[in-house]
């Protein structure tokens, strides 16, 4: 599912206050499962299964809310996709000025995964990327990391259980 506006800047600008709800992602391929853009979306109460070297998320706008999901078995398997790495969720800079502030990523479950959680990425600072939260999400059976160049991240009351979870900032 990719939601963007016919406009071509990426930002806040574009569809709002839409829901993606109960549907299952299943090992599919391309730029993520779900691109997020725009402002004031939810995606809530998914299953994304199996990534097999492809993002789970790719989130920008302003105030997109991801809870209440379940990611399992998102693995690097960068042989079979041509040196690509799944995220569970991740944001970047372009060419064109980026917009990626409050995002909140809470209550998920995430499970039987090894790879990078996320990649959080300003770029040149250019961009107005900030404020994200991850809070109250279980991980269970995961060797995960997460990298990390935003200002105001924030992660708290997460759960782990058999996990080894990296936080590295640049």
């Amino acid at each position: 599912i990719y939601m963007q506006a016919a406009e071509t800047s990426v930002g806040t600008s574009g569809p709002a206050f839409n829901l993606i709800a109960n549907n299952t992602f299943y090992s599919l391929t391309g730029n993520g499962m779900v691109v997020l853009l725009g402002h004031d979306n939810t995606v809530s109460n998914n299953i994304f299964r199996d990534g097999g070297g492809y993002d789970a998320l790719r989130v920008w706008g302003k105030d997109q809310r991801i809870s209440g999901n379940q990611f399992i078995r998102f693995n690097s398997d960068q042989g079979a996709t041509g040196g690509n790495h799944s995220d569970i969720i991740q944001t970047f800079e372009s060419s064109t000025k980026m917009t990626a502030r409050g995002i909140v990523f809470e209550r998920n479950y995430i499970m039987d995964s090894n790879g990078q959680f996320g990649n959080l990425d300003s770029g040149s600072g250019y961009a107005d990327m900030q404020d994200w939260t991850f809070r109250n999400n279980i991980f269970l059976r995961s060797r995960l990391q997460l990298n990390n160049t935003l200002p105001g991240v924030r992660i708290y009351n997460n759960t782990m259980f058999y996990t080894i979870f990296l936080y590295e900032l640049f």
